[in-house]
Parts: structure tokens; C-alpha cells; sequence
């Protein structure tokens, strides 16, 4: 008997399969792509420009088939055609180049030395830790339930998978991403199911794809110098171990929920352009390819969360800016097709939300004081990291390296007065990210990225190798001691728990949610907080009142239900706690006629009048009751 629930010997083989396709077809999708750029990539970069081509294509292709609801299977099949194709393509590419890519893999191997040990040493760290500790994020009550319910249904995008209604709609600003449709078809491919795969066998690939994206940032640093590079990889791993002071950092998403698209954006897109455009700003000659990589990266990011469209659309417009500054090239041309194609989907959003005004207008809110606040929020925890990051800004302003100052001296300027400070960043948040999200901007700070980068660079100075050591166990200590090792971190009074199971959900909802789910006529549930976020992610068949209430005030409240929806907020509260007190809850619970309730056993008096409203207790779990009529 495995000490994690369902960690069998076959799941173990459908993970290393994922695991080995996954690395397959993004090295083939990349060959491809170099073919398209006139560029070649070291073994190690292939994955992650691969991956961001792949899922550019994949949008690209099909993106109105999510938007307009069409059937999963047409989807299933066109996402299978299409892998085949870019293997396919790249055998073809092989064979009339594979001296030049044989040489490639060769060389990769000959710079397989102590720095390269030491990175990969690091991310079987983040994996194993991964796959054994788990962070529960609220989040998921949408992106992993979305998995599940494509994976369940004939159509794509049906209807709001958080809440399980279907005579809700969707969130329209969602309607454009496939990402949640791709996994849901290798969901189907390796039999794994929505949330065994997004918190569990997906982890090693993802992780791998994002060590890779910041190899491939290093390489371009660092003029295709594979020690440095892989130095640099390692200093950026460590930052992520120790990202736990908080839960917006990019170890937070890397640790606790890569496989959300917005996250796999921030550290597989967003690095893979960033050495695009840096390894533009290191050439004499004019880069003619700048449109294809934009137009990809943007289509790419779009396809995993529309947060792309602006940090991602950001990142792109100021690092062509940027370019455009230190080359004095005129390169606006080349952004052209990248803002047309986020234009496109822009304007879509507003069409499907243009009814919507209390959405809309809720999320318009923001001030010069929000902005501060956002940023203290952010930045919450990293006070000495920042003060590292100005040292390094100091170095790269001293050294006067073109790429360095090109990166994070000219496109951090631009940033900084277009986007970060608290004048002009009222108006992104109102008219361009909206307030909810616009702390996502912060992201594009490049403090990690910055500090890894200068230790590269004082390091290299060095020629004694006993001294490139002491100073490599130095910065590990250094960043050990200014930050929090992640696992141990509480973001909103959650921590990282051992995982029972592979789908890492609470036993209580697995439970519970078997018997809720043997009720064909779609039951409606009333549940806690903790269970009601989960309960979608692994059961299809149920509808309820709340999963979290943000989403229940965007379907309802914004859309002019605001008597149900306040009615909905209501019964949700009134599970989670004993002090908060309904009028009538026996009239509020049979109007909405509720078949189970799911409520911890410590509201004891909410039992009680939940007891007398004609509920019995038909099963207990983990400190949880559900109770049914």
C-alpha cells in the first residue's frame, strides 16, 4: 500500500510518459521554430522555446473552437494532427540538418559539468518536494475544474466549471485560453485525471520546461556561455526555494501552481521572450525576425491565460522600445503584429463583457493609494532582496554591458513610468489590467533575474575556481538568510501539507463527493469553504451555491442577480462559521433547495438548526460533516 493514495506503479509509468512526450515533442517543436527564426538552440534551451511554440500553434489554430464551444473532440483530434505534424517536420528538419543538430546535443554534453550537477540537483529539489507537499489554492475551483469538466464533456467551455450550473455562463475574458482544453486531452491520452495530472504528473515536465526557459535567459546573457548559464539557472533556483516571504512570488507559482496558465506564462513565456529580445540587443545587425517571436510569444500567452495579454504585452512593447533606444532602429513595425493580434482579443473580451457593467466597473476601482498598498503587497518580505537588486543595478550600470543595460536599466525605466508607479498605474488598473489584477505588472520586476545575473558576472572575475565556490555557497546562504524557505511558507493562513493523494484534495471531499456524486439528478451542495473549492475539481455531476465568493459575485451580483447572489454569499458564510447568524435559515435553505451540506463539525449550532431545518448526518471525515435531507 502506497503511502500516497493512488501513487501506483502505473500511475508512476503514465507520469515518466508525460513526462518523456512532453520533452520530445517541445524539443521537436522547437527545431522547428529555429527553422523558422534561422536560429539554432542548445539541447537544453529546445523545451521551453519549443513549449511556447507549441502552444502558440495550438492557439493559434483553435482558439474559436474554445471561444464558440465546439465539440472536445474536434479539438482532441486537431491537437493530436498537429503534434504529429511538428514531429513529423522535425524528422524532416533532422535529416537535412543533422549534423548541425547532432553537434548541438554534443556539445550540451561536454558542458554537463559541477555547475550544470549543481542545477539539476536543484530541480529534482523542486520536484520532489512538489510531488510530495502540497499548497491548496483556491484558484483551482476554476482552472482544474475547467480540465475536468472538458474532460467530461462533448463540448468545450459549456458553462462555469467553478460552480457546476449550467444555466450560468462562462467568464468571458476565459474564452479564449486553451490551455485547460490541452491538458484535458492529455488527461484523456495518459488516463490521468484532472486533478491528479494538474497537481501531480504534470509537475516534473513543467518544472523541467521552466529551468529550461531561464537556461535559455542565461545563454543569452552571457553570449552562449553554457558554465555561466547553468550558474545562473542554479542562483535563480535558490531564489525560488527561498521565494516564501510571498504569495505573489514567481517560487510561489512555480511551487505551488505552475500548472495554472497564468503562472506558466510568467516562467516559461515570459523568460523565453526576455532572451529573445536580449539576445536581439547583442547583435550589430537588425533583427528581422523580432514580429514572429513577439507574435508567438504573445499568441502563446493568450493561449495560457488572457494575463498574458498585458504582462506578457507589456514586457514585449517596452523591450522593443528599449531595443529601439539603445540600436537606434526604428522596430515598431515589427510590434505591429503582436498588438494586432492581442487587439483582436481584446476587443472580444470587451464584446462578450460589454453587458456587464457592474463587473466591469467593480474591477475599474483604483486610486494612487491602491497602487502603493498593491505594492507593498507584492513586495511584502523582500525588503533585503530589493536592496541586493539596487547593488546589482549599480554593478550593470558600472560594467555598461549592452544587453545588461538594454534589459534591466532602459526597459525597467520605461516600466517604472509607464506602468509601475502609482500616477500612471491608476490608469492601468482602471483601463487596461483592471484593479484585481493589476499587481500582476510586478512580475515583470526583474529582481531575481538581476541579482543571479550580477553574481554570474562577479563570479566570472574571478579566475581561481576554490573562489567561484566560496562565492557560490556565500550567495546560497546570503539568499537562504534574507528569504523563507518556500514549504514552510503560510500565504493567507494556508501551508503546504503532506499530500494524501494524488489528486492533493482534501480526503474529506474524495469522500463525500463519491457519495454526492451517485445523485444523477445533479445535486445542489452548500459546502465549506475548503471543500467547496475542491469538490468541482474531481466531480462533474454536482451544482453548488458557492465555491468562492469572487466568482459567485462576477456570474451573479455583476450580472444583476444580486438578490440570489447575496443569497448565495449568505449560506456561504453561514458554513463557514458559527458566528455568522442568518434570519431564517430554514426558508433560505429550502428556497434554493439544497440536497447536502457539507459543514465542519466544531459549528456545532449551525448543526443543530441545520438538524431541526430536516438534515441528518449520513457521514463524517477529517473534523467535516455532510449532512443531506
Amino acid at each position: 500500500m502506497s503511502i500516497i493514495s493512488g501513487l501506483s506503479f502505473s500511475f508512476l509509468l503514465s507520469t515518466v510518459a508525460l513526462t518523456a512526450c512532453g520533452i520530445i515533442v517541445c524539443t521537436s517543436c522547437s527545431i522547428v521554430v529555429e527553422k523558422l527564426l534561422g536560429e539554432r538552440y542548445s539541447a537544453c534551451e529546445r523545451p521551453a522555446v519549443g513549449f511556447m511554440g507549441l502552444i502558440a500553434i495550438l492557439e493559434l489554430c483553435s482558439w474559436y473552437m474554445v471561444a464558440y464551444r465546439m465539440r472536445f473532440a474536434g479539438f482532441f483530434i486537431l491537437t493530436i494532427l498537429l503534434i504529429i505534424l511538428i514531429f513529423l517536420a522535425a524528422l524532416f528538419l533532422l535529416r537535412y540538418s543533422g549534423d548541425q543538430i547532432q553537434l548541438s546535443i554534443e556539445k550540451q554534453k561536454k558542458h554537463f559539468n559541477r555547475h550544470a550537477a549543481f542545477a539539476l540537483m536543484l530541480i529534482i529539489v523542486q520536484i520532489a518536494f512538489t510531488w510530495i507537499l502540497y499548497h491548496a489554492d483556491a484558484d483551482d475551483s476554476f482552472y482544474v475544474s475547467n480540465v475536468n469538466l472538458f474532460m467530461a464533456s462533448e463540448h468545450l467551455n459549456p458553462y462555469d466549471s467553478s460552480l457546476g450550473d449550467p444555466s450560468l455562463g462562462t467568464v468571458p475574458m476565459y474564452d479564449f485560453q486553451i490551455w485547460e482544453s490541452f491538458l484535458a486531452v492529455l488527461g484523456k491520452v495518459f488516463g490521468i485525471s484532472a486533478p491528479a495530472l494538474c497537481h501531480t504528473a504534470i509537475l516534473p515536465v513543467l518544472i523541467l520546461l521552466s529551468a529550461s526557459a531561464f537556461y535559455r535567459l542565461g545563454m543569452a546573457f552571457f553570449d552562449r556561455d553554457s558554465d555561466k548559464a547553468f550558474l545562473f539557472l542554479s542562483l535563480v533556483s535558490v531564489f525560488h526555494l527561498f521565494s516564501g516571504s510571498s504569495g505573489y512570488s514567481e517560487g510561489a507559482f512555480l511551487l505551488g501552481r505552475i500548472w495554472q496558465g497564468k503562472a506558466a506564462s510568467l516562467l516559461i513565456i515570459l523568460p523565453v521572450l526576455s532572451g529573445f529580445m536580449v539576445d536581439s540587443a547583442g547583435k550589430e545587425e537588425a533583427d528581422k525576425k523580432i514580429w514572429i517571436k513577439a507574435l508567438l510569444c504573445i499568441a502563446a500567452a493568450v493561449g495560457l491565460n488572457p494575463t498574458g495579454l498585458y504582462t506578457v504585452g507589456f514586457q514585449t512593447m517596452f523591450l522593443i522600445i528599449s531595443l529601439m533606444a539603445i540600436k537606434r532602429r526604428n522596430y515598431l513595425p515589427q510590434l505591429l503584429p503582436a498588438l494586432g493580434f492581442a487587439a483582436i482579443f481584446t476587443f472580444q473580451i470587451w464584446y462578450r463583457t460589454r453587458d456587464y457593467s457592474g463587473q466591469i466597473e467593480a474591477a475599474s476601482n483604483a486610486d494612487p493609494e491602491f497602487i502603493v498598498e498593491t505594492m507593498k503587497t507584492f513586495f511584502h518580505g523582500q525588503a533585503l532582496w530589493n536592496i541586493l537588486f539596487a547593488a546589482a543595478l549599480v554593478l550593470i550600470l558600472k560594467e555598461r554591458e549592452r544587453k545588461a543595460v538594454y534589459y534591466f536599466i532602459v526597459n525597467s525605466l520605461l516600466l517604472l513610468v509607464f506602468v509601475w508607479n502609482p500616477i500612471s498605474g491608476t490608469y492601468i488598473a482602471r483601463f487596461v489590467t483592471k484593479a484585481p489584477a493589476y499587481w500582476r505588472v510586478y512580475w515583470l520586476v526583474p529582481t531575481v533575474v538581476g541579482i543571479s545575473y550580477a553574481v554570474v558576472v562577479i563570479a566570472s572575475r574571478i579566475t581561481a575556481e576554490r573562489y567561484k565556490s566560496l562565492l557560490l555557497i556565500l550567495s546560497i546562504l546570503v539568499i537562504s538568510f534574507t528569504g523563507k524557505w518556500m514549504f514552510s511558507a503560510d500565504f493567507n493562513g494556508i501551508r503546504f501539507v503532506k499530500a494524501t493523494n494524488v489528486e492533493k484534495l482534501p480526503e474529506a471531499t474524495l469522500s463525500f463527493g463519491a457519495q454526492i456524486n451517485d445523485d444523477t439528478d445533479r445535486p445542489t451542495v452548500l459546502a465549506d469553504g475548503s471543500i467547496s473549492s475542491t469538490l468541482t475539481q474531481e466531480f462533474t455531476g454536482v451544482r453548488l451555491i458557492a465555491s468562492r465568493e469572487q466568482y459567485v459575485k462576477d456570474l451573479l451580483i455583476y450580472r444583476g442577480e444580486e438578490e440570489r447572489g447575496n443569497r448565495y454569499l449568505e449560506l456561504f458564510r453561514y458554513v463557514q462559521t458559527d458566528d455568522y447568524e442568518m434570519e431564517d435559515v430554514r426558508e433560505a435553505i429550502l428556497t434554493e433547495t439544497i440536497d447536502y451540506i457539507i459543514i465542519n463539525k466544531k459549528n456545532k449550532k449551525h448543526i443543530g438548526q441545520l438538524v431541526k431545518a430536516g438534515y441528518s448526518q449520513l457521514s463524517e471525515q477529517d473534523g467535516f460533516i455532510l449532512l443531506g435531507l
